[in-house]
């Protein structure tokens, strides 16, 4: 199956964002 995608994907995202997920803190920032 495609399971190595998805867990390449899912490995760049977590390198791309923050540890912390600090994402809605930017959405409450705009």
């Amino acid at each position: 199956m495609e399971y190595l995608a998805l867990i390449i994907l899912i490995g760049l995202f977590c390198l791309a964002l923050p540890e912390d997920f600090d994402e809605q803190e930017v959405q409450d920032e705009r």
